[in-house]
């Protein structure tokens, strides 16, 4: 009967998960741009490009801008702010794809500055099964690291190759690289194994942080940034937030849609600085406020630390995650994830606006990325005629695909007196069935 119930409590929170029939996402938009620079849009053969970029002034400031789960179809040239910026001005990859197989945070910002496969890298999920324990590994876990506030431990230990911070690091030793974003495994990842400081969201304390393997504490930057608490208990940016996050109509469709998440209201009008600190906290996750005050964090690290007259080439990487959250919880087609972009794009634009008001447009780099993509709700795809799964519906039943598998190893291995509950095991998003000769000895 435990084991019964073990296996029972793993489904469950397993089929949690909303599981989605058709083709992989379409792979996250790989962009390249000299912010200000004359080089022109189209593709160009690689020769051609490496000489155009060594006839450019040596940049005093790589500015990376990782949007997690930016399609390539919604970055247009008519985006008025910065990414249209980026589009109109800058060098476009519109058709590079992803190389891997599991799309997700972890390994897609990985691969960014590393030019490895997630794979090799160590990490090829955000959670994967470690096959020699058969126990689950978070990507950036690393219990000798707990947070400043004893949360937690987050650091690189588990990638297995350095990234471009390091590698500047090495032929500038007093090179400043910064990596900045909502979520610790995305910022993380952009950063390597010495950043001279990695600040995520820590959405349990309503502020930002890092772990003791970076620092004992936090940059001052970032702490004054964090504020000193108000009478409520919030940190000034927090208690500033509107109580509400309105927005507009979408294009596509209907603004109460079918398939989308009600953790935080269907339509315009969601919860954002209501209740109490955790509260508010998932909240501004879940809004594209995140965004907001990454880049508002961002600008106040490179003026604090005088990135663009220091004579050197920093890097500051940023991990921008409210496309993300929002689109899981309404789909990309969604009135929330129109009006999510539409901000990010005017407040990127005010970061290059006031960066480009301190050094010349030759002396910034700014690269913008997606870790991944992302496919449309499923009942949106049914209303436009555009299914991809051949069952006629778009959605599968976690059980049912669950049970199928469950069923199979127990009439292979362990029936007609035990279960499967050693053969199979989920981490993140994936089930994993071992082919350990041993636990299937065991069970036939």
């Amino acid at each position: 009967m435990q084991k019964l119930a073990q296996l029972y409590g793993k489904l469950r929170a397993f089929s949690t998960s909303r599981m989605v029939c058709g083709t992989l996402a379409p792979a996250g938009w790989i962009g390249l741009a000299l912010c200000g620079s004359s080089v022109a849009q189209g593709p160009t053969k690689s020769s051609e490009t490496v000489q155009h970029l060594g006839r450019q002034a040596t940049p005093e400031l790589v500015l990376v801008v990782a949007v997690d789960q930016l399609r390539r179809d919604r970055v247009t040239h008519e985006l008025p702010g910065g990414i249209g910026r980026l589009v109109r001005g800058g060098r476009v990859f519109s058709q590079a794809q992803l190389d891997h197989a599991i799309s997700t945070t972890c390994p897609g910002h990985a691969v960014m500055l590393s030019g490895r496969q997630p794979g090799k890298l160590g990490v090829p999920d955000n959670a994967h099964l470690d096959r020699n324990s058969w126990q689950q590994r978070y990507c950036v876990a690393d219990p000798d690291s707990p947070s400043l506030e004893g949360g937690a431990g987050r650091s690189p230990k588990l990638i297995k190759a350095s990234m471009l911070g390091d590698w500047l690091q090495v032929a500038q030793p007093d090179a400043q690289v910064i990596s900045i974003g909502a979520k610790d495994r995305a910022v993380v990842a952009l950063g390597g194994y010495g950043p001279s400081a990695a600040v995520w969201f820590d959405r349990g304390l309503g502020r930002f942080t890092t772990s003791r393997y970076y620092a004992t504490v936090l940059p001052s930057w970032a702490a004054s940034f964090n504020g000193p608490l108000n009478t409520q208990g919030l940190p000034l940016f927090l208690a500033q937030l509107p109580t509400q996050w309105q927005h507009s109509a979408g294009r596509w469709r209907a603004d109460d849609f079918p398939g989308e998440a009600d953790d935080y209201q269907r339509s315009s009008g969601h919860p954002l600085g209501q209740g109490k600190l955790s509260d508010r906290s998932n909240q501004i996750y879940a809004s594209p406020w995140m965004d907001d005050v990454v880049l508002k964090l961002a600008g106040a690290a490179i003026e604090a630390e005088n990135l663009l007259a220091n004579g050197l080439l920093d890097l500051v990487a940023l991990s921008l995650a409210a496309t993300d959250v929002v689109g899981h919880h309404y789909g990309p087609f969604s009135a929330e994830s129109e009006d999510a972009l539409q901000r990010l794009d005017l407040q990127l634009g005010l970061l290059l606006d006031t960066l480009l008001k301190k050094v010349s447009k030759h002396k910034l780099l700014v690269v913008l990325s997606a870790d991944h993509g992302v496919a449309p709700l499923p009942e949106f795809a049914e209303a436009a005629n555009s299914p991809s799964c051949p069952t006629g519906s778009e959605r599968l039943s976690a059980w049912r695909v669950l049970g199928g598998a469950l069923w199979h190893l127990f009439r292979n291995f362990t029936a007609p007196f035990d279960t499967p509950q050693d053969l199979v095991t989920f981490a993140g998003t994936m089930i994993y069935v071992t082919n350990n000769s041993e636990l299937l000895g065991e069970h036939s």
